[in-house]
């Protein structure tokens, strides 16, 4: 199986370099014509957003997520999409809160009911690539492909670079390879006259985009 990967696009008539860096990405995806893509915002594979809201909704995602376990083969093997990072895979990095999913339900997540079938998990939200194994997990950082942040805005725990990535998946085999497609330019937030305009009228702008957790 061939999964395509895109991670946090940011599209906006106000950021039209963002924009160019998606049709970008889509037209690779379109030659690659992958079995299936995966665009990491907060509503694909799971909601991380949800987790650790105590919220309904969140209660009706565990249930699914706890039938769907239950449901696999026992040798199957668990892939798991979201939004924000599952665990903190580095310890060189500083933050924990708000940047992963929270501690409680990371825990629930790996000790319940993916325990024994967990082999991967793809992410995105950072806007920076990282790819390491913890605990026989790997975890996969897909950057964005709208722009990076700049150091002095955002710690550096991975690379910061754009593009798109393709998983393959063959029995017990995965392949992961990531890439900057033709017309993908690395935009610098910083640097964007969307962000500029902004940060000319509120200097706490910054705050605004670059939340803590990211």
């Amino acid at each position: 199986m061939r999964i395509a990967l895109i991670a946090d696009s940011h599209l906006s008539p106000r950021s039209p370099e963002c924009v160019a860096n998606w049709h970008a990405a889509r037209h690779a995806v379109e030659r690659l014509s992958p079995d299936l893509t995966v665009h990491l915002g907060d509503m694909l594979g799971i909601n991380a957003q949800l987790l650790g809201s105590g919220t309904p909704q969140e209660h009706e995602q565990w249930r699914w997520i706890e039938a769907i376990a239950t449901a696999s083969a026992p040798a199957a093997r668990s892939v798991l999409f979201l939004h924000r990072p599952l665990a903190r895979v580095r310890p060189d990095d500083p933050k924990d809160k708000g940047r992963y999913v929270v501690q409680a339900a990371r825990e629930r997540l790996i000790n319940g009911p993916l325990k024994s079938t967990l082999k991967l998990v793809v992410s995105g939200h950072t806007h920076q690539y990282l790819d390491v194994v913890a605990s026989n997990v790997r975890h996969v950082w897909m950057p964005s492909s709208g722009f990076v942040l700049p150091d002095q805005m955002q710690g550096r725990i991975g690379e910061k670079l754009v593009g798109i990535g393709l998983l393959e998946l063959q029995g017990d085999a995965m392949r992961f390879d990531l890439w900057c497609p033709d017309g993908m330019a690395r935009h610098d937030l910083s640097a964007m006259p969307a962000f500029r305009a902004m940060a000319a009228k509120d200097p706490a702008s910054e705050r605004v985009i670059n939340p803590p957790g990211r």
